[in-house]
């Protein structure tokens, strides 16, 4: 009969998977567009993007918006590199764009906000990336940015809207059907920037994160009463001018924690989660000049989200013309800067695989001279030395199948990738995969790395 320290690592070691170790995220630029075929394709003083399959055909496209007041699509070639498919007329100067299935018919409609002339427009795919029906709605004053979500748990994408003139934020409510009603405006702050939409506090609701850009410079949490309703502001202080915020479990304790790009400190401010939607004091790393576009994905491939940050300014002692990758630790802390080379001012950034290789991509628009840049990830990842040893003494033992247990059984963190339980290979998980790992560590079995395996 198996003794107890055998069944404890079955159930244990189950959840540990082979161990990956990434280099340091790398970038390049394999694509710069401005013009193809005779289209300036992202028009002039382009500022914002978004990244979506919007032709319905399993790649990620891209919806660029400019100063022409249009909204530019970029068709991707399923190998990572764009085409010009076509521009759709939005309002009077475009400040952000967004996609979500409005009406659920299974493609991407895609929202723009307009700032002459206080609206957001929303465009009706047609099922194949064209969008031949616009429909405006009134906003606040000068809205900057658009999320949409599903605010009142009815199952349809919800609109949540930035006003920087008027200290509010406008929640659209959708009928199922892709057809909203008029806007009901929650005061927010001074000069609300931009808002996502995240459940900060666990609770099964989507809440609200609004950067307030204007002094007294601060995070507002509007909390989500279960209906789409909101309770007033909660504000926590962030550096000067916040621009863009971002919500993503950065320290993998399974809550959203925000990062927060800050213009005029040229910072990116991490806020972590407290578990309950309220959140610790800023902790600050350094960012490019003027900071205006924050993103977080997992670029080098260790299931930790780590971030980019665009910059729309020159700064003197910085890489002009670049964006900033700050890598976790795992932890989430981030490592010092890396920047990467873009078009002249990049201002907005969006993080997807484009080229169809499984690592993440990214995509810059660069407002000077109206560029979208492609930065290809050239991440290699390789197996790491020893699989199961959880405290990375070198060694398999007791410790090891402690710390599995109190994984599986009492809810603690991953402190590495999760990436680690297909011993076998075989791209499934099962008792096979247990009964090899467990013949290594009790039966002086081969250690799976040993015959080349590397789950990616």
């Amino acid at each position: 009969m198996l003794s107890t320290k055998v069944l404890i690592a079955l159930v244990a070691i189950f959840i540990f998977p082979l161990c990956l170790l990434a280099v340091e995220p790398l970038f390049e630029i394999c694509d710069n567009y401005q013009n193809i075929g005779g289209y300036r394709l992202t028009g002039y003083y382009a500022s914002g993007i978004f990244t979506t399959d919007i032709d319905g055909d399993g790649d990620k496209d891209l919806a660029v918006i400019n100063s022409t007041d249009s909204v530019f699509v970029l068709k991707n070639n399923s190998d990572g590199t764009f085409a010009y498919w076509a521009a759709f007329e939005t309002g009077t100067f475009p400040t952000s764009v967004f996609a979500s299935d409005l009406d659920a018919d299974g493609d991407q409609d895609l929202l723009v906000t307009s700032w002459g002339d206080n609206s957001v427009s929303v465009f009706m795919n047609n099922g194949d990336g064209t969008f031949p029906v616009k429909f405006d709605y009134s906003t606040g004053s000068a809205p900057q940015s658009v999320f949409a979500s599903d605010l009142d748990n009815d199952t349809d994408p919800d609109l949540a809207i930035a006003n920087l003139n008027s200290q509010t934020v406008s929640i659209l409510m959708n009928d199922g059907n892709g057809i909203f009603s008029s806007r009901v405006d929650y005061v927010a702050g001074p000069a609300p920037a931009w808002v996502i939409a995240s459940d900060l506090d666990g609770d099964g609701d989507q809440d609200l994160a609004v950067c307030l850009a204007t002094f007294p410079c601060s995070l507002a949490i509007l909390k989500n009463q279960g209906d789409g309703t909101f309770a007033n502001p909660v504000k926590y202080r962030v550096d000067t001018h916040p621009w863009s915020v971002f919500a993503s479990d950065l320290d993998g304790d399974g809550d959203p924690d925000l990062a927060v790009a800050s213009g005029l400190s040229n910072v990116v401010s991490i806020l972590k989660n407290n578990g309950d939607g309220t959140f610790a004091p800023k902790v600050d790393y350094d960012a490019p000049y003027f900071p205006q576009s924050v993103v977080a994905s997992d670029f080098d491939g260790d299931r930790y989200p780590d971030l980019t940050v665009a910059n729309p300014e020159n700064g003197p002692l910085t890489i002009p013309n670049a964006i900033s990758v700050l890598k976790n630790n795992g932890d989430g802390t981030f490592a010092p800067r890396v920047d990467y080379k873009t078009g002249n001012g990049p201002s907005s950034v969006v993080a997807a695989d484009f080229e169809g290789d499984g690592d993440i991509d990214l995509a810059v628009v660069s407002t000077w001279d109206s560029t979208v840049s492609i930065l290809r990830n050239l991440t290699v990842i390789t197996c790491c030395a020893k699989a199961g040893d959880l405290s990375r003494d070198g060694m398999y033992s007791i410790a090891d199948i402690v710390g599995l247990v109190k994984i599986v059984f009492k809810g603690a963190a991953f402190p590495a990738p999760f990436c680690r339980a297909d011993a076998n290979a075989n791209n499934v998980v099962n008792i096979m995969d247990l009964m090899y790992l467990v013949n290594t560590v009790f039966r002086g079995g081969p250690n799976p790395l040993l015959i080349g395996h590397c789950c990616l």
